[in-house]
């Protein structure tokens, strides 16, 4: 499968929010994955991986799993029939700062990379080799 990446600005809301700010960051994230895929096929029935990158600005006390709940969540029957499709999550935060090189970013992440306000890059690719440990 063609990987399919975007990026939704702002702090992602923890799976231990409000229902109702929940709600609202999964219908961002779930906007922003229609628009990276208007172009293309999701990756419907088949085994997928995914990664979760939250750059965020100054300080942060985000625990990862709680970041990665609400996303997966939102891009079930969007990028994907079920997020038991999912056989590897990468989930990671890395703090802009001046200076921060990425190398070989995607053009939607480049896009983002340099301003001075927090985001999330999601990436969904097919799935791992299994014959190998990450």
């Amino acid at each position: 499968m063609q990987p399919i990446d975007f990026t939704v600005v702002g702090v992602p809301i923890s799976a231990q929010a409000s229902g109702s700010s929940r709600g609202k960051w999964k219908k961002r994230v779930a906007g922003a994955a229609k628009a990276a895929i208007a172009d293309g096929n999701p990756a419907f029935g088949v085994e997928i991986s995914a990664t979760i990158i939250y750059f965020y600005v100054g300080r942060t006390t985000l625990d990862l799993d709680n970041i990665a709940k609400p996303i997966l969540d939102a891009l079930t029957g969007v990028v994907y029939q079920d997020d038991g499709l999912l056989t590897q999550i990468t989930v990671r935060k890395t703090r802009l700062f001046a200076g921060l090189r990425i190398v070989n970013p995607s053009a939607a992440l480049a896009a983002r990379l340099g301003g001075d306000v927090g985001f999330v890059y999601v990436r969904i690719g097919g799935a791992p080799d299994h014959s190998e440990l990450p």
